[in-house]
This record gives C-alpha cells, sequence and structure tokens, in this order.
C-alpha cells in the first residue's frame, strides 16, 4: 500500500504543474479553494451583526470587499436591501449568481476604488480574509468616504497557520516551519499574495490604522491568538479582547485535506523546489513522511484548528 506522503512525493517528482493559486487568474479553482478552507463560524458573523444592530441599525445598502465566490456574500444578501461585490474576478460570483441579481451588484475592480459609489451611501462594509491584500493608504479613505454616518466596517482573517491538535503539539510545529521555508527568501510585504501568507498576519490586523476623526467603537477581537505572536498592540480608546476558543473554527482532516489546504495558500512548495533542485525536494519529502506518522498514517485524522482577528468600527 502507498501512503499519501509517497503519493505526493510521486507526482512531485513527475514536475506536473498544479493550477493557478492567484485569486485574480480567470482559471483558479475556487471550487477547490472554498472546499479546503476553514468554515466560518455562525458564531463570527452574530458579533458582526449584533454589532451593527447596536451600533448603526440599517439596513439597506452594504458592501462586500474581496468577495470571492461569494461564499460570505450572501449572508448580507439575506440582511441588506442591495449588496454591492467588489472582486478583481467576479466570474465565479457571476457564475453562482446565475441571473439572480435583484439584490447583488457585482464590480470587478479593486477595494481601494468605489466610485461607482457615492459619499456615505453605505450602512454596513465587510472584507472577509481579503483586508491584508489592500494598500491601506488608499483603502481606508475610501471606506471613509462611502460608509454614512454611524455605519459599520468589519473585516476579519484567520491566520494561515493551522493548529493541529493543539496549538503547541509537533505537528503544529513542523508545519509552520514548512511555511516558513516555502517562502522564498526575496518575498516580504508589501507584495500582496505573501501578506497573506506570513505568520504576523494577526499584527498585521493590530496595525490596522483608523483615523480617530473617523471611526469611534473601534474592537479588535482574537480567538486563539498564538503564544509566539508579537503583544497586542493598543490603540488609544479601542477595545481589544482576547479570546480562547479551539472550537471556533475547526475541521476534522487527514493528511490529504491538510495538503490541499497548503495548496490554496499558493504554489509555493512547488517553487520551492523548482528554485533550489534537489534539497528543497528531499525536506519537503522528509516534512510529509514526518506529518503523515504524526497523523497516524494516511488515514489518520487530526483536529484542525485556527486563530481568528476581527475588527469592528464605527464611522462618526
Amino acid at each position: 500500500m502507498v501512503s499519501y506522503a509517497q503519493s505526493l512525493i510521486f507526482t512531485t517528482d513527475q514536475g506536473k504543474e498544479s493550477a493557478s493559486t492567484d485569486f485574480t487568474h480567470k482559471e483558479f479553482d475556487w471550487n477547490q479553494y472554498d472546499a479546503f478552507r476553514p468554515i466560518l463560524p455562525d458564531s463570527l458573523f452574530h458579533s458582526v451583526f449584533q454589532f451593527h444592530q447596536e451600533n448603526c441599525g440599517r439596513f439597506n445598502v452594504a458592501v462586500d470587499a474581496g468577495t470571492g465566490s461569494g461564499a460570505v456574500l450572501f449572508r448580507w444578501a439575506d440582511q441588506f436591501e442591495m449588496v454591492h461585490a467588489i472582486d478583481p474576478n467576479t466570474q465565479p460570483l457571476t457564475a453562482a449568481l446565475n441571473g439572480n441579481m435583484s439584490k447583488i451588484i457585482p464590480h470587478e475592480g479593486q477595494a481601494e476604488d468605489m466610485s461607482f459609489l457615492k459619499d456615505q451611501s453605505v450602512d454596513f462594509l465587510a472584507s472577509s480574509v481579503s483586508a491584508h491584500f489592500y494598500d491601506r493608504s488608499k483603502w481606508i479613505p475610501e471606506v471613509s468616504r462611502v460608509l454614512s454616518k454611524g455605519g459599520t466596517l468589519s473585516f476579519w482573517s484567520y491566520s494561515p497557520l493551522p493548529y493541529i491538535g493543539t496549538a503547541d503539539s509537533s505537528a503544529t510545529k513542523l508545519f509552520a516551519e514548512h511555511l516558513h521555508n516555502c517562502i522564498p527568501p526575496d518575498y516580504a510585504p508589501p507584495n500582496a499574495h505573501t501578506q497573506g501568507l506570513y505568520l504576523g498576519l494577526n499584527q498585521d490586523y493590530d496595525c490596522v490604522e483608523l483615523p480617530p476623526a473617523e471611526f469611534e467603537n473601534v474592537r479588535r477581537i482574537s480567538w486563539n491568538r498564538p503564544a509566539f505572536f508579537p503583544p497586542v498592540k493598543k490603540h488609544p480608546g479601542e477595545l481589544s479582547l482576547l479570546v480562547d476558543d479551539p472550537g471556533f473554527i475547526t475541521r476534522e482532516w487527514n493528511l490529504a485535506q491538510l495538503h490541499e489546504y497548503h495548496h490554496t495558500l499558493g504554489d509555493f512548495e512547488r517553487s520551492w523546489i523548482k528554485r533550489d533542485g534537489k534539497a528543497a525536494q528531499a525536506q519537503v519529502d522528509k516534512t510529509w513522511r514526518s506529518l503523515e506518522e504524526l497523523f497516524g498514517g494516511p488515514e489518520g485524522v487530526q483536529k484542525i484548528y485556527w486563530a481568528c482577528f476581527l475588527v469592528l468600527a464605527t464611522r462618526k
């Protein structure tokens, strides 16, 4: 019987090209992305809706920035009269809508440019697992422009590094080391694709500056914040909450599913092998063999969970 790690090594040795991992590419596989990414819990959306209800209460116009395939967008469509969906590639959303655009209006473009919206015309703006890709020097002023007085800004993401079993398990540490190895040495923010992969993502959300002259009631919530991340950055007048809840975002996965998740982060593993040759290939082989042992074999299942970081604010 060939183990999963052995089959992975075999296909890698054949030099087969994997599908595009560029979100903006027309051939990006959104079905694979949605299947092997964390499933956001209802409690996250409850927190967002409760904040909006308490501080704004208007459910007329919403914006979903970085909408992707629309997995989150439809939650807004259930609550708001009209939803504007922005993404560099609206093809998957258009296909999902299948002509039903009575409440949802797709806009192909960048989140930093919402010129199709009038000043103070939006009650609610959300960005799910995408705000770390934006040029904030342009995005935050544009958000400030379109949000109405009392309108809600909400954005969140999860760390690309999952916890495997526990936060300090050998499998977690091994996978973290592998992610670090896969990142090209000459890659560094503000390279957009890599910004989303760096393990300092939650510090990145800590550091999003919201102008106090334009935003109030700022709340930053971190679930399962990694112990090795830098201390929470404090902002005057803002509320930071740290929540320890391993059940917040979870999946039950075997090794093959974990590798599919790894692929959704980018094609860094194969690029590393192309760049460094046999040494990188040997390290990749060793990593996945070791992970297979820690999983208890190719069919072994582990609980996987993620840190998550949410920012909420009200437009003054």
